[in-house]
This record gives C-alpha cells, structure tokens and sequence, in this order.
C-alpha cells in the first residue's frame, strides 16, 4: 500500500474565473464545469464560454493525459476522477477540479486513474469529505494525498493496464457485434 502522495509530484488547483451560460465555441476560451470530470471519462463541452477571455491562464490548459479529479461535489461525486485524451487549449481548470501531477516512473497514469475510481478509494474519498451542506463536500488536496492505495510496482502497473485495454476492447468489439445482430454468423 502506498499514499497517492509517493505518486504524485504536485497538483495544480484550477481557477475561479467568471463563465457565461454556454460552452465555448471555436475560438473561444471556456473553463471546465465540474461535470467535465465524469465517471465515463473526460467531457470537454462540460465548460463555459469566459466572460472575459483575458482571464484564460495557459498554465491551466487542459492537456493530454492529464489527470483530473474533482475537489468539490455532492458526496456521491466528490472526487470523481478522469484522464484527459487530448489537448484542450482553450480550456481551462475551474476551482474545483485538480491536476494530479503524476511521477511517472512510479505510477502509470491510467493505472491510477482506475484505482482512484475502485470501491476501496471511494470509500475512502467519501469519508473525507467535509462541508456543512446536504449538497455540497470538498476534499482537501492534503487529504487527496494521504488517500492509501494498493499501488504495485511500475512494471505491474503497466501490465495491469495492458490486459485492461484488452478486456475493453473484446468488450466493445462484442456490444458492436451485438448492435448488429444481421452480422452475427450462424453457429
């Protein structure tokens, strides 16, 4: 077991910067909604268009494979963690979403990314939660790294998520063969 604080180098807090009631368009600066952060991965039109794009901070771009949890929500959803697939440049983090800045030669992101979401962790998440409202908790970044994770070796790690990849692909290629019922060869 280890603490999310050996893997992680540092987290990068977003912003608080002032959103309009629709997600950017092209050529337009927006800043990631909590909702961005969902339990299916990374949703990039989960973001509002700035108010005032000077205010966009490229230090808080949005990048590939970064990894992103949310630091307040409803209790269910505190915590919530996605890896990023792309660059998202005119995207930026809001106050409540974090950047895990992971050490790679300890930690394989997409490794983390699922053990973050295991039952074990959100156990843990959920109970360190904190806030006076029915609706709304928050986890500090200090508690986020103190989170205790069976986290193997790097190499382990690896091909964890190796076999993983693999199993979702069989699965996919099965709901698509399984949406095409006309395809299926008889046995």
């Amino acid at each position: 077991r280890k603490k999310l604080s050996d893997c992680v180098i540092s987290i990068t807090a977003g912003k608080s910067v002032l959103g309009l009631g629709r997600p950017a368009e092209n050529n337009e600066y927006g800043v990631l909604k909590v909702s961005a952060v969902s339990g299916e991965g990374f949703i990039a039109n989960e973001n509002k268009v700035l108010a005032f794009p000077e205010e966009f901070l490229n230090d808080f771009s949005v990048r590939d494979r970064d990894v992103l949890i949310t630091r307040a929500n409803t209790r269910e959803l505190v915590g919530r963690v996605c890896l990023v697939p792309k660059d998202f440049h005119s995207l930026m983090l809001c106050d409540k979403t974090l950047r895990l800045n992971v050490d790679e030669q300890k930690c394989d992101k997409d490794f983390l990314v699922q053990v973050l979401k295991s039952r074990e962790a959100r156990v843990q998440i959920e109970s360190a939660a904190s806030g006076t409202g029915g609706s709304m908790k928050n986890i500090s970044q200090s508690q986020i790294l103190n989170l205790s994770l069976p986290i193997p070796d790097i190499e382990y790690q690896r091909e964890l998520t190796s076999r993983l990849k693999e199993i979702g692909q069989l699965k996919e290629q099965s709901r698509r063969h399984l949406s095409h019922p006309a395809k299926m060869k008889s046995v």
